[in-house]
């Protein structure tokens, strides 16, 4: 090790590759914690989704919504004919 061979030994004895390792971990924390909040944020969307809330909640949840689209596309087929 003290001689600079395997691993271990580089980052013993290389400073820079040991500042390279350090750096790399501190831009694996902010990966991971940029990953955690988007997983956070996703679940609150699909939270709201699955309540039925805003626009996509409505059309996946709400029967009524489904018929309205139909009749509305329905209607539009009937104009440009």
């Amino acid at each position: 090790m003290n001689n600079g061979q395997g691993s271990l030994g580089k980052l013993v004895n290389d400073p820079e590759a040991y500042e390279r390792l350090l750096a790399a971990a501190e831009e694996f924390r902010g990966a991971s914690a940029e990953a955690r909040l988007f997983v956070s944020n996703a679940q609150g969307i699909l939270e709201q989704v699955e309540r039925g809330e805003g626009t996509l909640g409505a059309l996946i949840y709400d029967q009524q919504s489904g018929q309205d689209i139909k009749a509305v596309a329905k209607n539009l087929r009937k104009i440009s004919d």
